[in-house]
């Protein structure tokens, strides 16, 4: 039986299931359950949110009852939100009332029609600028953009794991790349920079000897920065259409679900897809 409410997040690290994976059963992004998991719902529709911890508890096995009474939402009175629809109230007017209406001048109309389209042009010159990024960083070379465009063979993403379950959590390496390919090496000199620009939300696993791993997930079109000093190894889940950028050398690969990125002692970059 469930004491608190973060006895429902341990119990889905015991059972073995990522939050990857049940976001794709319940059809629902990675940060909305993580949002669940924590079980603040004091500014939460309580409507949806229940329906959402229905679908929650169906697929961890449990008792929806319970999760409803551990979250406070049972308290909710949903009559309330339900009581303005309800309730009218009738004005009658005790005497009629006449205003002139007061219509602007034509030249006053002209002026503001003007005065939006040039703010309109404005906005657009901005968002064009933003957006026009010149940097031969960012620039593909000629290999890059014919691999990009040379078909390859499919890979079922679906077979590899997001999130490392929490049961593999140690301060040893995963043997991972075994059956990858080697896709670039190149020499580096620390400290190190590596840019993300993902274009959907991935997760990663960050490697360093004699530390306990660090898992985490990047959102969809929010670059992240990683400082890297020693050496290390990243694995990079769910990676398509995922820029990467690192000292000076960018790449991107479509059919691309896994990417790792390691840093030996000899301080020499590998790159590793699959």
């Amino acid at each position: 039986m469930l004491e608190v409410w973060s006895d429902i997040k341990s119990l889905r690290e015991k059972k073995d299931i990522s939050l990857q994976n049940l976001s794709e059963n319940m059809r629902l992004p990675i940060e909305r359950i993580a949002y669940l998991e924590k079980g603040d719902f004091s500014n939460a529709d309580p409507i949806i949110t229940r329906l959402q911890l229905k679908n929650y508890a169906h697929h961890l096995g449990l008792d929806y009852d319970e999760i409803i009474r551990l979250s406070g939402l049972d308290k909710t009175n949903i009559d309330i939100i339900a009581g303005p629809l309800i309730d009218k109230t009738n004005i009658k007017k005790t005497r009629p009332y006449r205003r002139r209406k007061k219509e602007p001048s034509k030249a006053l109309i002209y002026t503001l029609i003007i005065l939006g389209v040039l703010l309109m042009v404005f906005v657009l010159n901005r968002i064009a600028s933003n957006l026009n990024i010149a940097s031969d960083v960012f620039e593909m070379t000629e290999q890059q953009q014919s691999s990009l465009d040379t078909p390859t063979e499919t890979k079922d993403s679906t077979s590899f794991k997001p999130i490392i379950p929490q049961a593999v959590k140690e301060k040893t390496t995963i043997d991972i790349i075994e059956d990858m390919q080697e896709y670039h090496r190149m020499k580096i000199s620390f400290p190190l920079k590596l840019n993300i620009f993902p274009k959907e939300t991935i997760s990663y696993r960050h490697e360093i000897e004699g530390q306990n791993p660090l898992e985490d997930f990047i959102m969809k079109n929010t670059p992240k920065s990683i400082f890297l000093s020693r050496p290390s190894r990243i694995i990079f889940y769910n990676t398509q259409n995922t820029r990467f950028v690192v000292s000076g050398f960018a790449f991107r690969e479509k059919e691309i679900s896994r990417i790792v990125i390691e840093i030996n002692d000899n301080r020499e970059l590998i790159i590793y897809t699959k």
